[in-house]
């Protein structure tokens, strides 16, 4: 419902950004403030350079760590209910 023909209309549930050596303060800072004030539920942080998802959710003071995901370790999001994946997957 937040999306029209030109733009998206409010923040998105969920904002997966996939970092590297040069955007990971910048997605770590000032990214994951703006998107927790805008009102995003979920953040991911994917790591390419360590294989590893952070999984940020929303909380009353920002977001807060639900965990970090990496090899065999089944991530299991509140977007997605009961679907879940193991972390390795996203880099094969």
């Amino acid at each position: 419902p937040i999306l029209d023909e030109n733009k998206v209309n409010g923040a998105p549930d969920l904002m997966i950004e996939i970092v590297s050596e040069s955007t990971e303060g910048r997605d770590r800072g000032f990214k994951m403030k703006l998107y927790a004030r805008e009102g995003v539920k979920e953040y991911w942080i994917a790591d390419p350079a360590h294989k590893s998802i952070d999984v940020y959710q929303s909380a009353r003071t920002g977001f807060q760590l639900f965990g970090t995901f990496t090899g065999s370790d089944e991530l299991r999001s509140a977007m997605f209910g009961s679907v879940g994946f193991r972390a390795a997957e996203i880099w094969t």
